[in-house]
Protein backbone atom coordinates (compact mmCIF):
# COMPACT_ATOMS: atom_id res chain seq x y z
CA UNK A 1 0.00 0.00 0.00
CA UNK A 2 1.18 3.19 -0.86
CA UNK A 3 0.06 6.21 0.77
CA UNK A 4 0.64 9.80 -0.45
CA UNK A 5 0.54 12.61 2.27
CA UNK A 6 0.80 16.37 -0.03
CA UNK A 7 0.06 19.69 0.96
CA UNK A 8 -2.56 21.76 -0.94
CA UNK A 9 0.49 24.02 -2.33
CA UNK A 10 2.64 21.21 -3.53
CA UNK A 11 -0.62 19.32 -5.24
CA UNK A 12 -1.65 22.57 -6.91
CA UNK A 13 1.63 22.97 -8.65
CA UNK A 14 1.65 19.36 -9.50
CA UNK A 15 -2.15 18.74 -10.69
CA UNK A 16 -0.35 16.63 -13.73
CA UNK A 17 0.12 14.15 -11.44
CA UNK A 18 -3.73 12.98 -10.44
CA UNK A 19 -3.97 12.83 -14.80
CA UNK A 20 -1.36 10.06 -14.37
CA UNK A 21 -2.89 8.32 -11.44
CA UNK A 22 -6.57 8.81 -13.04
CA UNK A 23 -5.01 6.94 -16.33
CA UNK A 24 -2.87 4.56 -14.61
CA UNK A 25 -5.55 3.54 -11.87
CA UNK A 26 -2.91 2.09 -9.33
CA UNK A 27 -4.72 -0.14 -7.03
CA UNK A 28 -2.75 0.19 -3.95
CA UNK A 29 -2.22 4.13 -3.72
CA UNK A 30 -3.93 6.50 -1.61
CA UNK A 31 -3.12 10.46 -2.02
CA UNK A 32 -4.13 12.55 1.10
CA UNK A 33 -4.11 16.15 0.28
CA UNK A 34 -3.67 18.39 3.34
CA UNK A 35 -5.36 20.91 2.57
CA UNK A 36 -5.02 24.61 5.17
CA UNK A 37 -5.08 27.27 2.20
CA UNK A 38 -2.33 28.74 2.41
CA UNK A 39 1.56 28.43 1.70
CA UNK A 40 2.60 27.53 4.75
CA UNK A 41 6.39 27.46 4.13
CA UNK A 42 7.16 30.56 2.55
CA UNK A 43 4.86 32.86 5.31
CA UNK A 44 1.46 32.08 5.18
CA UNK A 45 0.44 33.31 2.10
CA UNK A 46 -3.32 32.86 0.64
CA UNK A 47 -3.09 29.45 -1.69
CA UNK A 48 -3.88 31.21 -5.03
CA UNK A 49 -7.45 29.74 -5.70
CA UNK A 50 -8.14 28.50 -2.27
CA UNK A 51 -11.62 29.65 -2.56
CA UNK A 52 -12.44 28.26 -5.82
CA UNK A 53 -9.96 25.41 -6.85
CA UNK A 54 -11.78 22.43 -5.32
CA UNK A 55 -9.43 19.31 -4.86
CA UNK A 56 -12.27 16.68 -5.16
CA UNK A 57 -13.30 17.58 -8.32
CA UNK A 58 -10.34 18.41 -9.94
CA UNK A 59 -9.08 14.50 -9.01
CA UNK A 60 -12.64 12.73 -10.40
CA UNK A 61 -12.00 15.29 -13.57
CA UNK A 62 -8.72 13.41 -13.68
CA UNK A 63 -10.18 9.95 -13.58
CA UNK A 64 -10.00 9.12 -9.81
CA UNK A 65 -13.30 7.86 -8.73
CA UNK A 66 -12.65 7.57 -4.99
CA UNK A 67 -12.88 10.59 -3.67
CA UNK A 68 -13.28 11.96 -0.18
CA UNK A 69 -13.58 15.29 1.21
CA UNK A 70 -13.21 15.44 4.72
CA UNK A 71 -13.06 18.88 7.22
CA UNK A 72 -13.29 17.33 10.43
CA UNK A 73 -11.68 14.54 12.92
CA UNK A 74 -14.41 12.58 13.78
CA UNK A 75 -15.43 12.53 10.12
CA UNK A 76 -11.26 11.92 9.11
CA UNK A 77 -11.77 8.55 12.07
CA UNK A 78 -15.02 7.43 9.90
CA UNK A 79 -13.32 7.80 6.90
CA UNK A 80 -9.67 6.83 7.21
CA UNK A 81 -9.74 3.27 7.82
CA UNK A 82 -12.07 2.55 4.58
CA UNK A 83 -10.54 5.25 2.30
CA UNK A 84 -6.59 3.77 3.01
CA UNK A 85 -7.29 0.14 2.73
CA UNK A 86 -10.04 0.42 -0.27
CA UNK A 87 -8.80 -0.66 -3.83
CA UNK A 88 -7.58 2.60 -4.92
CA UNK A 89 -6.61 4.77 -6.65
CA UNK A 90 -8.02 7.21 -3.80
CA UNK A 91 -8.33 10.62 -3.14
CA UNK A 92 -8.55 12.63 0.03
CA UNK A 93 -8.60 16.55 0.69
CA UNK A 94 -8.16 16.70 4.45
CA UNK A 95 -9.02 20.25 5.36
CA UNK A 96 -7.33 21.77 8.58
CA UNK A 97 -7.15 25.23 10.03
CA UNK A 98 -4.04 27.29 8.94
CA UNK A 99 -1.67 27.98 11.56
CA UNK A 100 0.53 30.89 11.05
CA UNK A 101 3.65 32.01 12.66
CA UNK A 102 5.23 29.08 13.27
CA UNK A 103 8.56 28.71 11.93
CA UNK A 104 9.26 26.39 9.51
CA UNK A 105 11.47 23.19 10.37
CA UNK A 106 14.82 23.55 9.42
CA UNK A 107 16.81 20.38 7.22
CA UNK A 108 18.98 18.50 9.41
CA UNK A 109 21.88 18.32 6.74
CA UNK A 110 22.51 20.45 3.36
CA UNK A 111 20.99 20.27 0.19
CA UNK A 112 23.39 18.62 -1.38
CA UNK A 113 24.09 16.16 1.57
CA UNK A 114 20.54 15.32 1.25
CA UNK A 115 20.12 14.86 -2.81
CA UNK A 116 23.85 12.52 -2.16
CA UNK A 117 21.81 10.49 0.69
CA UNK A 118 18.91 10.04 -1.74
CA UNK A 119 21.25 8.89 -4.62
CA UNK A 120 23.05 6.30 -2.67
CA UNK A 121 19.89 5.03 -1.45
CA UNK A 122 17.96 4.41 -4.86
CA UNK A 123 21.22 2.59 -6.50
CA UNK A 124 21.30 0.65 -3.33
CA UNK A 125 17.82 -1.34 -4.30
Amino acid sequence: RVIVLNGDGCMLMNLGSLVTIGALKPANLTVVVIDNGIYEVTGGQPRVGHQTADFCELARAAGIAQVADVSDPEQWRQTASSTLTAPGPNFVRLAIEPRLGQSTPKPRRPMHAQIQRFRAAIASR
